[in-house]
């Protein structure tokens, strides 16, 4: 499924992009969080191996295969590329496959400037101003 997004740089009008979404059926999660979860459980044991590292390793390895088991497996979209032009350059933006978030942030490969992927439905309102505001505490 193809869907339309923005792409929103710095003081520079927003460009669209075309993502490739991918809705992941239940078995297709199912494989993926075993074999996630086997990689994991496999760490666990090799770690087990270790001595005094075992007494804390272990135990947080399996509490963190269960969290990151049921995150795996509670994942239905993925995307699986994208493309469109960079708003600051006008260069061919790609987007890479990763796991479907939006919004989220991205480096040009040419200009190397951040920019946010957002929703067309959106507010105008840039991420990386709402982060600034936060990160040096002017609210």
């Amino acid at each position: 499924m193809i869907r339309k997004a923005l792409i929103r740089g710095w003081n520079v009008p927003d460009a669209v992009i075309e993502l490739e979404v991918s809705s992941l059926a239940l078995m297709e999660r199912m494989v993926r969080t075993g074999g996630l979860v086997l990689a994991m459980l496999l760490a666990t044991a090799v770690s087990a191996l270790i001595p005094i590292i075992d007494f804390i390793a272990v135990p947080l390895m399996l509490i963190a295969t269960v969290i990151v088991g049921i995150s795996s497996l509670n994942r239905t979209k993925v995307i699986k590329g994208g493309a469109g032009k960079c708003p600051h350059c006008d260069s061919p933006f790609r987007i890479y496959p990763r796991r479907y978030t939006l919004p989220f942030t991205d480096v040009c490969e040419h200009c190397h400037r951040q920019v946010s992927i957002v929703d067309e439905n959106q507010s105008a309102v840039p991420l990386s101003f709402i982060a600034n505001i936060f990160r040096y505490g002017l609210l």
